[in-house]
């Protein structure tokens, strides 16, 4: 019963993880655009599809998706920020988050139409046998994805609270006139 339950709990910690970068990138497009960004999930996927290609049709492996497969859905936010939600932001917040609703939707539908499948698999990051802890099966991948959750997470605690550019932004984001006069430039 007790083994039961641990695993339980290490399966809902892996997907809390990844639920949770999920969030916090939410709140920080939030916090920089005063805006409910509904196509983040579109940009995740972007990460995820960009993550497969490079493993997966590349074979190139995990650590070079790792550091390309963010780039890549960054590239792609950044576009459609500069491209479609920057000059409807002249507009009301109204057309700006209705406007992320469908670039969310037909992101997700543009990738499923090309890649024809709703599900895509990639081989396990981490080999190896699963551990036993009290009869309770933990896979290796298990811990892999809530240690690095944890690493992303202090990286971006390290970027926003003592880092120059991160602690600017958080500035800019709480109040714009007053991070203006005190020599923050705007970005954009």
């Amino acid at each position: 019963m007790f083994a039961e339950f641990l695993m339980i709990v290490v399966g809902g910690l892996k997907f809390g993880a990844i639920y949770a970068l999920a969030a916090v990138g939410i709140v920080v497009i939030h916090k920089a655009t005063r805006t409910v960004n509904f196509a983040h999930g579109a940009f995740v996927l972007a990460g995820a599809w960009a993550a497969y290609g490079v493993v997966q049709v590349l074979g190139y492996g995990y650590w070079p998706a790792y550091l390309l497969a963010p780039l890549a859905a960054g590239l792609l936010a950044a576009i459609v920020e500069l491209a479609i939600l920057r000059p409807i932001r002249q507009a009301d917040s109204f057309a700006v988050i209705t406007s992320t609703i469908f670039i969310g939707i037909g992101l997700s539908e543009l990738y499923r139409l090309i890649q024809n499948t709703e599900m895509m698999g990639l081989p396990n990051p981490v080999s190896g046998p699963p551990l036993f802890f009290f009869d309770a099966i933990i896979t290796r991948e298990q811990i892999w994805v809530v240690g690095g959750a944890i690493i992303g997470g202090l990286i971006g605690l390290a970027i926003f609270g003592y880092a120059k550019h991160g602690r600017g932004m958080r500035a800019m984001a709480a109040n714009p006139r007053g991070a203006a006069l005190c020599g923050i430039p705007p970005i954009g």
